[in-house]
């Protein structure tokens, strides 16, 4: 992307000086620990987005909405016990994928060309009756590769039949992607997900479905030209799915100094575990 229309520092990713003040901030008195609400349904469609989600302490999240009380991988990997999961997105959330396949030691196979990052992988970890299955959300993706490298989220979803031996766990995200098209492209995208989600449902009425937010980015200008654009369908996409628990990990990349989409490993365990304490939380017996 190149052009006096998009010139780095002047129509984009222009920085805004500060006044030069020096702002120090108290401790407030209230103790924003005791989170009295469990990571459930009930509690996300509620949560105000205008506000951000939590805050670092001592090198763990700590979430303002619920309760999550799984802050390390470890702590939460009895909850993935015979489950499968599908993570379902862009390459943010098979991130996620390849990082708790990594954490578990467990064979990740690809299946496709190895030149796209969106092919569908599948990691097993037999001893526990666990399954991760990742597949792109379709297109538009910025990258290489054929339709069988990144499906539509749609026939994705309508493909899933229920596992009489694993609880099934849906993780879905969509945004980055789409930035640089009309929002009504996007929101055609979100009603088609949720016809398929509403028939997943019909099909598998305890299956327990996630969304996942997006990640702030500062980095990618040919992808993502101001994150102010991202911001918009992050809260789009937040807000058309209310009725979902959402995994906010925007406001943990608010906080956070991070500047490239694509998070670290240290960052990416702060999501799985947020992830994690919603998971653990569903299957203490909410529907």
């Amino acid at each position: 992307m190149s052009g006096p229309l998009f010139k780095v520092g002047v129509s984009y990713q222009a920085e805004i000086q500060g006044s030069g003040l020096a702002i120090q901030s108290e401790k407030n008195p209230t103790n924003y620990k005791k989170v009295a609400n469990s990571c459930q349904r009930r509690n996300q469609s509620a949560v105000n987005p205008n506000e951000v989600g939590g805050y670092f302490e001592d090198g763990l999240w700590y979430s303002t909405v619920c309760n999550n009380s799984i802050k390390t991988l470890e702590a939460g990997r009895s909850c993935l016990r015979n489950k499968i999961i599908y993570f379902i997105g862009d390459s943010t959330v098979r991130q996620w994928h390849v990082e708790l396949a990594s954490f578990l030691k467990i064979r990740d196979q690809t299946f496709g060309p190895s030149v796209s990052w969106s092919v569908p992988r599948t990691a097993k970890d037999e001893q526990n009756n666990f399954i991760m299955e990742y597949r792109a959300h379709g297109q538009p993706l910025h990258n290489p590769g054929n339709r069988e490298s990144r499906p539509p989220i749609v026939e994705t979803l309508n493909k899933i039949t229920p596992d009489d031996n694993r609880e099934t766990v849906v993780v879905f995200n969509v945004g980055a992607h789409f930035v640089l098209y009309d929002p009504d492209i996007f929101l055609y995208r979100l009603k088609a997900i949720r016809r398929a989600l509403d028939s997943l449902k019909k099909r598998l009425p305890n299956v327990k479905i996630f969304v996942k937010g997006n990640v702030r980015n500062r980095a990618i200008a040919d992808l993502i030209p101001g994150e102010w654009v991202l911001y918009r369908l992050d809260q789009i996409l937040r807000k058309y799915f209310n009725d979902i628990p959402y995994i906010d990990t925007w406001s943990m990349t608010s906080v956070y100094p991070q500047k490239s989409v694509h998070a670290g490993d240290k960052m990416l365990r702060h999501f799985i575990s947020l992830l994690m304490s919603h998971v653990c939380d569903a299957a203490r017996g909410y529907k």
